[in-house]
């Protein structure tokens, strides 16, 4: 998605998700393990509702699934990049 295609309300919401992928990272191992578990818990939770669910046509926790897939590949990805020796890598766009 292009950054001219967000909303101010998509925009803030995107970072607010950065910030908190961002401090999770920042976790203690067992603690980064616990919130991964939940995360991984609640995308897999709603891939089973859903089958239950898409005979009667609502498939909207596909979302639920998506989201916190998201979440899960934000936190790692933050975490990896917490653990560079250049704090400027982290800081730098990636275009």
């Amino acid at each position: 998605m292009d950054a001219q295609d967000l909303s101010s309300a998509e925009a803030r919401l995107l970072v607010l998700e950065m910030s908190v992928a961002a401090l999770i990272a920042q976790l203690p191992q067992q603690s980064l393990e616990e919130v991964a578990s939940m995360l991984c818990f609640v995308a897999n939770t709603t891939e089973d509702a859903e089958e239950f669910t898409a005979a009667a046509g609502d498939r909207h926790l596909g979302y639920v699934r998506h989201w916190a897939s998201e979440m899960l590949h934000r936190v790692m990805i933050s975490r990896k990049g917490s653990r560079t020796d250049s704090p400027t890598a982290v800081l730098s766009p990636q275009e």
